[in-house]
């Protein structure tokens, strides 16, 4: 292949050089009169330098000269010029195109003009030009207009010139350009400027082959949803389906009772941010409620009614797929800032939910200035980013330098030992206020550091750790006062509440790196005599408060009201004591699977550090009551979660304490035998002599046991229309959807469990593997010997 190349011995001019060699978008030229001579080979980039094909020079009335050497060694280097040039293709045009850049984001060159799709009307398209390509991020120029916007080059809006034609669609200009010219006879000059050069430059189409297209969609006009705020891209509001455009196109629009100007944006199919109702409730995510709502909490039950609005249905939304994603909270990675896209900023990820980022901009004043982007986003890039494509990054911001309180502490030593005494005396009768001064409250934790009352409200949904009774004794505020001391406080009754303190205190403690916008604090708990301990990440400011106490009731699989800053006198707004355990849990997702029981070594939160195994002198057997002391034990613990939750998760019933490795080796003759339970024969007997009869009353007494609860299903025998061994996991998910286990399909699906291996499913491997609690797993059981019995009476 043969372009034509700058000739550095003399300016301005260019000649034709032959491509030995391509190494990425470094290429090995030879000018051409070297013949095979490779000593005066030279490297150019494909990308920086200025390369052009054949042909390029006459069009452009630029001068040939060769180098110096090829002049010496070739006297009519004009005829070999025109030899060259008329035998080249003149296809080198497109080839020299895709040569620019191995990438599709380097063959992306300035000055090119392409079609974008308008925001709000996606029916109509205007061309705009590119006037700068950083990495793929396109600032872009509408024709006729001053003003310049960004988009990624793989958006959806963005199209090559001939794509509205081809779909009939209106070349109209957006509202900034025709108020910007003033009249639509000056938008048409503009456009036909426009596509005039845009014949000449045009944006590569080749680009656009793998550009995913926009999907179609099922809504309808006046849905209710939730969607995160196309502005702000910080908050989660209730939003309305304000218009269908056509079977791909939608317009959402945030919803606001006040008479001001209404937010919409252009939603297709697989648009990210928008979620059914209920959706935020769930995942522990604030809903801000619309504006003109005159109730201080937002039911959406009350709001339907109130608007008498239909919400969407949950098959409606395409947009649930949840990509793989190595995200984790604390890294840090490069965002364009939402408020000035020209800008891109250091951020952390304060928070990871499904397919979601909240991250925190570094460069920002406030603490909490998080907004929320998908995984997928274009608009977050890598560390290094900028550095690579020469673009600033605006750096974190600076935290001011601050006295050591210790100084303080130095200046009044008679106030402030005696604040901190008020506070950890009255937190837990939650009348810090009417002890403290208000004045000196404000100096010493000024604005966001006080936290209000935090009520218990102990008709909400308690969960599988915490019992009801116990919450229903604790005091019914707590507060007001520092929002460390006071979560702190609240923490602790919480996990002094709890059936088993040290599970709670597991639940809670921190796991991977802290957040820098967090406090951490020990927290300790008591269970059967041992005492564990943990770091515990707690709030540090009062805009953090509700967030994070939502977050607890939901790591706890409680309702997210049971503690809150608001105090619920009746039924709780979420509707929790409709639910079942459950259902309930389904909502939050399961949780990741655990270790069954403390490992041998002990408890790795024991205060004073892992139980060392103590030693046992040689020659000296077991005591016969530490069996039935530690079997005892057991039962009674296993009896006491029974009691007091119905339906715990796998890994939360079992108890904590496992057998000692000594019990196995132990005789069996140790071991209690199992005893029946006997009844006498319903007819009395006669026994007229004692050598004849006697064996034959023995004989009845043992005919005569209680029946073991299984024999009870040989009056209600399964029919079943084909053989179980067989069937499939659709058969077996069939099966399940006509009894009262109908809402574990799902799992069976995901599981892909077969009719073999349902049959082999036991009550042990279903609360261990299939992380069912006890009832499900009972009733599961129930159906599963129904199966088994069927099968021997029918096909065995």
């Amino acid at each position: 292949m043969r372009l034509e190349v700058p000739n550095k011995d003399e300016d301005d001019t260019y000649w034709v050089a032959t491509v030995m060699m391509a190494a990425g978008q470094l290429l090995r030229l030879r000018f051409e009169g070297f013949q095979d001579n490779s000593t005066c080979d030279f490297w150019l980039d494909a990308c920086a330098s200025d390369l052009h094909p054949v042909g390029w020079c006459r069009s452009n009335e630029k001068k040939y000269s060769p180098p110096q050497v090829v002049k010496d060694k070739v006297e009519k280097w004009e005829d070999l010029l025109n030899e060259l040039t008329e035998s080249q293709s003149s296809s080198t045009h497109g080839a020299t195109q895709k040569l620019s850049g191995t990438a599709p984001i380097d063959q992306i060159q300035t000055d090119t003009w392409l079609e974008v799709q308008n925001d709000h009307n996606p029916h109509t398209v205007w061309l705009a030009k590119v006037i700068q390509n950083v990495g793929g991020r396109l600032r872009l120029q509408h024709a006729g207009e001053l003003a310049t916007f960004w988009l990624f080059y793989l958006n959806c809006r963005l199209h090559p010139i001939g794509w509205a034609a081809e779909l009939e669609y209106q070349l109209e200009p957006p509202p900034s350009v025709l108020k910007y010219l003033g009249s639509e006879e000056k938008c048409k000059e503009e456009l036909t400027k426009a596509q005039s050069l845009a014949d000449d430059n045009p944006f590569p189409s080749h680009i656009f082959e793998d550009l995913e297209q926009a999907a179609p969609h099922e809504f309808k006009e006046g849905w209710r949803l939730e969607a995160i705020h196309p502005v702000t891209h910080a908050t989660l509001h209730p939003a309305t389906v304000s218009k269908v455009i056509d079977d791909t196109y939608f317009m959402v629009q945030i919803d606001d009772l006040k008479e001001t100007p209404s937010v919409q944006m252009c939603c297709h199919g697989n648009s990210p941010g928008l979620f059914p109702i209920h959706w935020s409730m769930y995942k522990g995510v604030k809903l801000v409620s619309p504006k003109g709502w005159s109730k201080s909490d937002f039911d959406w039950k009350e709001y339907l009614e109130a608007v008498k609005a239909e919400a969407a249905p949950e098959s409606s939304f395409t947009n649930t797929f949840i990509p793989e994603h190595e995200f984790k909270r604390g890294m840090k990675l490069e965002v364009v800032d939402p408020i000035q896209p020209d800008a891109i900023c250091a951020a952390t990820i304060t928070r990871v939910h499904d397919q979601l980022l909240w991250l925190h901009l570094d460069s920002a004043n406030k603490m909490l200035s998080n907004y929320i982007v998908h995984v997928d986003s274009n608009d977050i890039f890598p560390i290094g980013w900028c550095d690579c494509n020469n673009y600033p990054l605006r750096p974190p911001k600076r935290s001011s330098y601050k006295k050591s309180s210790k100084k303080v502490a130095i200046v009044q030593p008679d106030k402030t030992p005696f604040c901190f005494i008020i506070l950890f005396f009255s937190l837990s009768q939650g009348n810090i206020c009417q002890q403290m001064n208000t004045e000196f409250n404000s100096k010493l934790y000024p604005g966001n550091g006080w936290c209000p009352k935090i009520y218990f409200n102990h008709r909400c949904f308690s969960g599988a750790y915490l019992s009801k009774g116990r919450i229903a004794a604790l005091p019914r505020c707590v507060g007001p006062g520092p929002v460390v001391l006071v979560m702190k406080e609240v923490l602790t009754m919480l996990i002094n509440v709890a059936y088993k303190s040290s599970r709670v205190l597991r639940e809670l403690q921190l796991e991977g790196e802290a957040d820098p916008s967090m406090h951490l604090q020990i927290l300790k708990a008591k269970y059967k005599g041992k005492s564990y301990c943990a770091k515990v990440e707690i709030c540090k400011t009062r805009s953090q408060i509700e967030e994070f106490c939502r977050q607890i009731c939901i790591t706890l699989e409680c309702c997210p009201n049971l503690f809150s800053t608001h105090h619920y006198e009746g039924n709780c707004p979420s509707n929790c004591w409709q639910l079942t355990k459950t259902k309930y849990s389904a909502y939050f997702g399961k949780k990741k699977k655990k270790r069954v029981g403390r490992p041998p070594g002990g408890h790795t939160n024991l205060e004073n550090g892992p139980q060392k195994p103590g030693k046992r002198r040689r020659g000296r057997p077991p005591n016969r009551p530490s069996i039935f002391n530690t079997q005892e034990t057991s039962t009674q613990e296993n009896k006491e979660d029974a009691e007091s939750v119905v339906s715990m998760e796998t890994g939360s019933s079992c108890s904590l304490t496992e057998k000692p490795a000594d019990v196995a080796s132990i005789d069996r003759e140790f071991v209690p035998k199992r005893k029946y339970k006997r009844r006498l024969p319903t007819a009395p007997m006669e026994m007229k002599t004692r050598g004849v009869k006697l064996p034959r009353y023995s004989h009845n007494m043992k005919q005569n046991k209680a029946p073991l609860p299984a024999s009870s299903h040989d009056h209600d025998l399964l029919q079943l229309n084909s053989n179980p061994l067989y069937w499939t996991t659709e058969e077996v998910v069939e099966f399940l959807e006509n009894t009262d286990c109908s809402d574990l399909t799902s799992i069976f699906q995901d599981q892909e469990i077969d009719g073999q291996a349902f049959m082999l499913l036991s009550l042990p491997t279903i609360q261990e593997y299939l992380e069912l609690k006890l009832g499900p797993s009972i009733k599961l059981c129930h159906h599963i010997e129904q199966v088994k019995i069927a099968f021997y009476e029918q096909w065995a």
